[in-house]
């Protein structure tokens, strides 16, 4: 995701986190700490759970795939 993109619960940092221990982790475990960081962070914004945030999660590695054929 983008500038232009809104999400309900993810901050632009967190989604740079998250793509960046995708990109340095692929799916390991320093990816999936990240994740459990940025998902429990998240979950503790009024409105977020873990359905809303891991949909905006999902949302952002299509749209990163979409974008960029080299991501995945």
């Amino acid at each position: 995701m983008n500038e232009h993109t809104s999400t309900q619960c993810l901050t632009l940092s967190e989604l740079a986190q998250l793509r960046l221990a995708f990109e340095r982790y692929g799916t390991g475990d320093g990816f999936w700490l990240a994740y459990t960081d940025i998902l429990d962070a998240a979950t503790n914004r009024l409105g977020c759970d873990r359905n809303i945030v891991n949909e905006e999660m999902r949302n952002a590695f299509r749209k990163w795939a979409r974008e960029d054929p080299q991501f995945l």
